[in-house]
């Protein structure tokens, strides 16, 4: 079995995982968390790269 394969079968999987009202629940719960988790890490970065260019320095 190819690596294509296996990765058309997780595909199809989670698709039938999304098709369930519990599955669709859930990864919609998956990319919330995901996209809070990004954006708390981009403002995070935003915050050192200004604070050093000396932005926030009273």
């Amino acid at each position: 079995m190819g690596r294509f394969a296996r990765l058309r079968g997780c595909f199809r999987t989670l698709g039938q995982y999304w098709h369930t009202d519990k599955g669709r629940h859930d990864i919609c719960d998956y990319a919330k968390a995901f996209v809070l988790m990004l954006l708390s890490a981009a403002i995070a970065a935003a915050a050192v790269f200004f604070e050093e260019l000396g932005i926030f320095a009273p």
